[in-house]
C-alpha cells in the first residue's frame, strides 16, 4: 500500500497553526509608583487694552509656586506592543504618583500684533527641581477684540513640556497553552527617563480695556495638555527583585490636562509698557484626588512695547 507522505507532510503546518492558536498570553500592568520632577504646563497670560499693528512686546515674568508635592494616583494606559495571541490590560495602585513641583519660575515671551485682532506668539519658561533644570517652549496665535473698554482674547497653541519621571511597574503574564496547565510570570521594572513631548494649549483672556486709566483688571482661564510618561518597561527592578524578568510586549502612557484660572491687575508705565500682577491656580484633570487642590502661583510681568 502507498503512503501519501506529501499530504502528511502538508498536515504538520496546520498542526503548528492549532497549537499555536491554543497559546494565549495575558500580559497586566500595574503602575506600582512614578515620581515626577518638573514643571506644570500652564497657558501664557496676556492682556489686550490698546493694540498697535506691528509692534512687538518683549515680556519677561517670574512666578512663585508655594513648592508643594503633589499626590495622587496616576492611571495609565496602554500603548503599542500587543502581539498575536496576547492580550493585555493596565491598573495602578492608589496613590501611585508624587509630582515635585519647581519653587520658582522664570518666562520669557515675544508678542508680535499683525493686525488689531491677530497676533503671534514665542517664548519660554525655565525652572530647576530636583537637581533637573528644565526649558519649556511655546508658540501660538492670538484673536483678540477691544470694544466699549473691554479686551477679550483667546490663545491657541503648543507647547514642548519636560518632565524627569520614575517609575516602577508590575507585569503578570499568564500563559495558556494547549496541552498544558496555565503558567503565570511576574517580573518587576523600575524606569527612570524623561518625557519630552509637544502639548496643546488654549486660553481665554477677559479684561477692562480703559486706555487712560493707571490700572486695569484681568481674569484668565485655560487648558494644557502635558504628556507625563510613555515607555516600555526594560530595566530590572532592584528593590523589589526583578522576579521572572521576562521581557515587557507592551508600553505604559499617561497624559494629563491642567485646567488653569486666575487673574491680577495691569498697572500701566507708560508709552505701552505695563506690569501684570496677579495670582493663578492649576488643577490636575486627568490625576485621580490630587493632594493640594489648585497649585496656586503668584507671580509678575512685565510688558515693554517695542
Amino acid at each position: 500500500m502507498k503512503t501519501n507522505n506529501s499530504g502528511i507532510r502538508s498536515l504538520f503546518p496546520v498542526c503548528l497553526s492549532l497549537f499555536a492558536a491554543g497559546c494565549v498570553t495575558h500580559e497586566s500592568y500595574t503602575l506600582n509608583e512614578v515620581s515626577l520632577d518638573g514643571p506644570i504646563a500652564r497657558t501664557p497670560i496676556n492682556v489686550t487694552i490698546d493694540p498697535v499693528p506691528g509692534t512687538v512686546q518683549v515680556i519677561p515674568g517670574f512666578a512663585v509656586d508655594n513648592g508643594p508635592v503633589l499626590k495622587g494616583t496616576l492611571d495609565p494606559a496602554q500603548g503599542t506592543g500587543t502581539q498575536r495571541g496576547q492580550s493585555s490590560s493596565v491598573s495602578s495602585r492608589t496613590g501611585n504618583l508624587t509630582w515635585n513641583v519647581p519653587s520658582s519660575e522664570y518666562s520669557l515671551d515675544l508678542l508680535f500684533t499683525a493686525t488689531r485682532h491677530f497676533g503671534m506668539t514665542v517664548g519660554g519658561v525655565y525652572s530647576s527641581v530636583g537637581g533637573y533644570q528644565f526649558t519649556n517652549f511655546r508658540g501660538g496665535v492670538s484673536f483678540f477684540n477691544v470694544d466699549n473698554n473691554f479686551g477679550i482674547r483667546l490663545d491657541a497653541g503648543v507647547q514642548f513640556n519636560a518632565v524627569r519621571y520614575r517609575s516602577r511597574t508590575t507585569v503578570t503574564d499568564v500563559v495558556d497553552a494547549a496541552f498544558q496547565s496555565s503558567r503565570t510570570y511576574v517580573s518587576n521594572f523600575d524606569d527612570s527617563g524623561t518625557e519630552q513631548t509637544l502639548g496643546a494649549a488654549f486660553g481665554l483672556t477677559l479684561n477692562s480695556a480703559y486706555s487712560e486709566s493707571f490700572i486695569n483688571g484681568f481674569l484668565h482661564v485655560g487648558v494644557a495638555w502635558q504628556p507625563l510618561i510613555d515607555y516600555n518597561p526594560t530595566t530590572p527592578d532592584t528593590v523589589s527583585g526583578p522576579g521572572d524578568a521576562r521581557a515587557a510586549i507592551g508600553s505604559l502612557s499617561g497624559t494629563t490636562a491642567v485646567l488653569s484660572f486666575g487673574g491680577g491687575i495691569a498697572v500701566e508705565l507708560g508709552k505701552g509698557n505695563r506690569a501684570l500682577i496677579g495670582v493663578r491656580g492649576a488643577q490636575l484633570l486627568d490625576i485621580n484626588a490630587p493632594a493640594p487642590g489648585p497649585v496656586w502661583q503668584p507671580f509678575v510681568e512685565f510688558v515693554f512695547t517695542l
